[in-house]
């Protein structure tokens, strides 16, 4: 998962100016460079100045509303501000912002002439050349753990997902989305800049417990069939293939979880009920589920034939609007079919592929008919 999101404009200006170029060319783990973590103390703010002007670049002297920026924000803090599908978001910056608008990244990739000239790069303003430029950076580095399928998918509304399904440390299934929309933005200083800061409103999440990926291949095959979805994985030639490409290993996993687990395919498509619409999650606690360490996910439908995954507490007796986790339209079901296959494959989490295998083989033996 990214921790900030850059726009696609502002990409574009550092992929033309030769600065993404350079940041990639900066080994991950090259000392000479900035760590990426958070800030943990104020004390570090007057840090990243001080090795901004000892490096020269204050010889131009910056102007009185930069400084007046950042004491503020060293004060105050401040908040990321944007406007998701006409409700407003205010959400709190994190202290390492204050690395990225304040130039200290990007004074490891710019000249003390670049320092300053934001017009050169085709910033229209000093702290979104020095935000996106550390974005960029950040992301560069960011380490990626227990890499399973991903995918971008933007939907009808307009809302532009990337999507992953990966195992965590214990093995357990996990399902992230991360929004990146390049809604109008504006950073923790008030100007209008070009990226954000990952915020809370950015996550969808599905944090499961134990092994469920048979079970969740088998709702996923039900909502293929009962919303008539145009799914690849309908056509056994195209199964075959991808199976034979993924070269499926039948064992065991690393975080396996045996015996309870080893349960005849059918019992996952023994229930007569349909998926049930959203609309409906009042009237019934029946239907699909996917088990999390504290609660449960529910699974429902969609007027648009969306799929949603809604979180129930275990405390709880029903569903509101606020428990949607996540939502796939129809046209992303292959992948998470996909997901769940390579996951088991790479054995990543508790689940065999050849568990799955059985499932897929007895829905085509005996529900797609």
């Amino acid at each position: 998962m990214r921790e900030y999101i850059l726009y696609p404009e502002s990409e574009n200006k550092l992929k033309a100016s030769g600065l993404i170029a350079k940041i990639k060319a900066v080994d991950r783990y090259d000392d000479n460079f900035p760590s990426t973590h958070n800030i943990l103390s104020k004390q570090e703010f007057q840090y990243c100045i001080k090795e901004i002007e000892e490096k020269g670049y204050f010889k131009t002297p910056p102007k009185k509303e930069y400084k007046e920026a950042l004491n503020k924000f060293y004060k105050d803090g401040g908040k990321w501000k944007l406007v998701k599908n006409g409700k407003k978001i205010e959400e709190e910056a994190e202290d390492r912002s204050f690395m990225l608008f304040s130039g200290y990244m990007a004074s490891f990739f710019l000249s003390q002439e670049e320092f300053w000239n934001n017009e050169k790069f085709g910033f229209e303003n000093i702290y979104d050349f020095f935000g996106s430029l550390g974005a960029a950076y950040i992301d560069s580095r960011s380490y990626k753990e227990n890499k399973g399928h991903s995918w971008q998918h933007q939907l009808q509304d307009g809302r532009i997902f990337f999507s992953e399904v990966k195992g965590n440390m214990h093995g357990d299934l996990e399902i992230t989305r991360e929004e990146l929309t390049p809604y109008e933005t504006f950073d923790p200083l008030g100007n209008k800049v070009n990226y954000r800061q990952v915020l809370q409103s950015d996550i969808q999440d599905i944090m499961s417990h134990h092994s469920v990926e048979d079970g969740l291949l088998a709702t996923l095959l039900t909502y293929i069939k009962q919303e008539k979805i145009a799914s690849l994985f309908t056509n056994k030639e195209f199964t075959i293939k991808f199976l034979k490409e993924l070269k499926v290993d039948t064992r065991q996993p690393l975080y396996a979880d045996f015996g309870d687990r080893m349960h005849d395919p059918k019992i996952f498509f023994m229930e007569t009920l349909p998926i049930p619409a959203w609309e409906e999650r009042s009237l019934t606690k029946e239907g699909r589920y996917i088990p999390s360490q504290s609660g449960s996910y529910g699974i429902f439908i969609e007027k648009n034939k969306n799929l949603i995954f809604a979180y129930m507490g275990g405390n709880a007796d029903t569903y509101k609007e606020g428990d949607r986790k996540a939502e796939f339209a129809p046209e992303e079901i292959d992948h998470l079919v996909k997901g769940l296959f390579i996951q088991a494959a790479r054995q990543l989490g508790r689940t065999s592929a050849g568990q799955l295998v059985e499932v897929l083989d007895y829905w085509y033996k005996n529900i797609l008919v």
